[in-house]
């Protein structure tokens, strides 16, 4: 997917990667559930964390916008081959009907 976007529109995106089992570190949750309390995972999530919010600072440092994807496997759906976008929107708000997608 970096390959392909970086071919298409000229521009490499940042790439940062968990490496850790979900078992051990889940880093879509809070700090303390996630890490399960660990010191190591918290670093490891602190660490994790801090580097996308690098990411984030550069592109937006640059002016231009930019997009997150946080891919993942969801093993409630891993029979499916299901693709899920997240796009930090509360039900309430897709129910609505009045998303304006220049906000």
């Amino acid at each position: 997917m970096r390959d392909t976007m970086r071919d298409i529109t000229g521009y490499s995106p940042h790439l940062i990667i968990n490496r850790l089992h979900r078992s051990r570190l889940d880093p879509n949750r809070e700090r303390g559930n996630a890490a399960q309390h660990n010191a190591m995972a918290e670093l490891s999530y602190d660490t994790y964390h801090d580097t996308i919010q690098t990411a984030q600072n550069k592109v937006q440092a640059t002016g231009r916008p930019g997009i997150h994807f946080d891919i993942h496997g969801y093993t409630a759906h891993n029979i499916d081959n299901w693709l899920e976008l997240g796009y930090n929107l509360q039900g309430e708000q897709l129910n609505e009907g009045d998303l304006n997608p220049l906000d």
